[in-house]
């Protein structure tokens, strides 16, 4: 063991059992169930996957009690015996890897497809869009949800589950229950601080009764809602020791609910604050008896040791860190800290699952999600490969292939590795890109024997000195010029020179294009007050098209926050020394006066090297924005893919 992390790896008692650590893995949906419910190969694998990292403790995802409300399919379900197989196979998985298996049990409420609430009150649905409505429920169905808990713990329990933790967050029907924003009803269920609590402290009664005194039940609690009315953390350590009383083995906190994670500095964003918890629960610590959880933003493991030293929290649930590397765990308590592949808050992971609705994956680690059919196994025939072009996509390609036994090398015409995440990760926020995408990527390759060449242009003619096997191009993209009357003007500038600070822009800004790096630039210039006034016009409905809900969030509220103009649904249609003429989806036309322009219009390919190597390589390979120009995860999925085809 590193001396560097000693407490965070010391064991910690919960209940009867004892972790071997202090790192705990987070219940992240992961759609990777089967439509029914029950557990499937990828599922078990995944989280197969992750014990064998070194967590101490993984903590299935948010699993239905009861089928009248899902809010999602696929997810996993514990509310019939059907499932215990599938869930008994998941916790001998879990342990036969070295981990306790916890499983998290939820009620979703209002968010499921009868919508139930404790009041019948309307919720802002997540990232602020529209609302979603329900009816009141009844006593009598109050009954039935403390039964199907109890059920579904014993069901955990049966499955040779360690623990369950209740899931008292997130706007589901039990932090309704204790908000009194959301509790407004007159009977024995509401009104009062001790009536609104009655709920969850029932469900833990009853748990305990079924089950025994010894099983250990955790509870995921909001400490502060962040909202006018909302639950306050006055009231909740008041809660908490109730739920302590209660034979509550752990808590771990939240803040805020699906009305508020993206308001203000919000809780997952990029930009949002690290560690948001460890200021509760540091005093709440000393409340009560029972380990509380240090959540959100805990991505360092100089950050977690130092809130495990300090006595802030005793123990540290990730959740999107584990996705990025499983091995984090086992990797730092070997020393090798460097080799960890980190988390870049890009939120891919969470976006998938509960905007688009598709299986959990990562920016940084395809494989997540796709863990049984994603290994990286040993060629039987080493190739020489080439890949051309340094950025992600290109690292990734060469980095699996060096894995894989082949003999690769890696031509990049500029000199330094990066691509376009040097541009990428100028904007606010967004510095670790390239030690964590790149820094790391490049290392790996390092170590596996990739030989880099920089300053190497690669053509046709160099390409064929190597005499290779395969060739991988991923040349990237260019920002896109249009032919828009005025775009050669001297006001004119993309969006790339404006980030690395290589022009000074005037005053009076207009940024043309309010896609991701658009509304990043305007960003830039207005937060770090290089200009006066700014001005997106983007064509489209919304801008930012393609970046995350917590991320878009943030930076809508920093945009209006610094005063930045927005026009949407609207057009350049020609730029003058003096500003740019745009039009709306109506046809009227107005000037807009602008001292710079700036081009944030999109990026066209650079895929001229794999046509000139066409029939002149054995194989030929196009990775990335030179394939066709998209998002990050995109790029280095289709390098790690490519790489592991060779």
């Amino acid at each position: 063991m590193t001396e560097t992390f000693t407490k965070l790896f010391q064991p910690l008692k919960i209940g009867p059992h004892t972790l071997k650590n202090r790192i705990i893995k987070s219940p992240i949906t992961t759609r990777l169930s089967l439509t029914s419910g029950e557990v499937s190969p990828q599922l078990l694998q995944h989280y197969a996957s992750e014990a064998k990292g070194g967590a101490a403790m993984i903590t299935i995802e948010s699993s239905e009690i009861e089928d009248r409300h899902p809010r999602i399919r696929p997810n996993v379900r514990i509310n019939s015996d059907a499932y215990l197989a599938g869930l008994h196979e998941l916790a001998e998985a879990i342990h036969l890897n070295g981990a306790l298996a916890c499983i998290q049990l939820r009620h979703v409420g209002m968010w499921g497809v009868d919508p139930i609430s404790p009041s019948g009150i309307a919720c802002r649905k997540s990232g602020g869009r529209g609302f979603v409505e329900s009816r009141q429920i009844t006593v009598e169905e109050i009954a039935e949800v403390i039964r199907l808990f109890a059920e579904a713990a014993y069901r955990a329990k049966f499955a040779e589950f360690d623990m369950v933790e209740i899931h008292g967050g997130t706007s589901y029907l039990l932090q309704q229950f204790v908000s009194p924003h959301t509790n407004r009803r007159q009977d024995g269920w509401g009104s009062t601080f001790e009536n609104r609590i009655r709920l969850p402290l029932e469900i833990v009664r009853q748990i305990k009764q079924k089950c025994g005194p010894e099983f250990p039940v955790g509870y995921r609690v909001v400490l502060d809602e962040r909202m006018a009315g909302g639950v306050t953390f006055d009231e909740s350590r008041v809660f908490v020791k109730r739920l302590a009383e209660a034979g509550i083995a752990y808590v771990s906190p939240m803040l805020g609910n699906y009305e508020t994670f993206h308001t203000g500095e919000g809780t997952q964003a990029m930009r949002s604050p690290r560690a948001a918890t460890v200021k509760y629960t540091e005093p709440l610590k000393k409340e009560v008896n029972i380990p509380v959880f240090a959540t959100f933003q805990v991505h360092e493991p100089e950050l977690m040791e130092e809130i495990l030293e300090k006595g802030k929290a005793d123990a540290i649930v990730l959740g999107r860190p584990l996705l990025a590397d499983p091995e984090l765990p086992e990797k730092l308590r070997t020393g090798r800290i460097e080799d960890i592949s980190r988390c870049i808050l890009c939120n891919a992971c969470n976006d998938t699952t509960a905007v688009t609705q598709q299986k959990i994956c990562c920016t940084q680690n395809p494989a997540t999600g796709r863990e049984v059919y994603s290994s990286v196994v040993w060629a039987l025939y080493p190739k020489t490969v080439v890949v051309v072009g340094g950025g992600p996509a290109g690292l990734e390609a060469a980095r699996v292939a060096a894995l894989r036994g082949h003999r690769v090398t890696l031509l990049e015409k500029e000199n330094e590795l990066g691509g376009q995440i040097r541009v990428a990760a100028l904007p606010i926020g967004k510095d670790h890109f390239m030690p964590y995408v790149i820094g790391w990527r490049a290392r790996e390759c390092r170590k596996a024997g990739v030989k880099i060449e920089l300053g190497v242009e690669a053509t046709p003619q160099l390409v064929g000195k190597y005499n290779p096997d395969a060739v991988i191009i991923a040349t990237g993209a260019t920002p896109c010029v249009p032919g828009i009357p005025g775009v050669h003007g001297k006001n004119v500038v993309c969006a790339a020179y404006v980030l690395r600070q290589e022009v000074k822009v005037g005053k009076r800004v207009v940024v043309a294009g309010g896609g991701m790096v658009g509304a990043e630039t305007a960003d830039f210039l207005a937060e770090k007050g290089l200009a006066e006034s700014v001005t997106i016009i983007e064509m489209l409905p919304e801008i930012a098209a393609g970046m995350g809900l917590w991320n878009l969030a943030y930076i809508t509220q920093k945009l209006a926050e610094f005063k930045v103009d927005v026009l949407t649904e609207t057009t350049v249609r020609e730029i003058t020394a003096a500003g740019v003429l745009v039009a709306g989806k109506d046809g009227k036309k107005q000037s807009i006066a602008a001292d710079t322009v700036v081009l944030a219009l999109g990026a066209v390919s650079n895929d001229g090297l794999s046509a000139a190597l066409a029939g002149k390589v054995r194989a030929v390979y196009s990775v990335g924005d030179c394939k066709k120009p998209r998002n990050l995860t995109e790029a280095i999925l289709e390098g790690n893919f490519v790489g592991r085809q060779i």
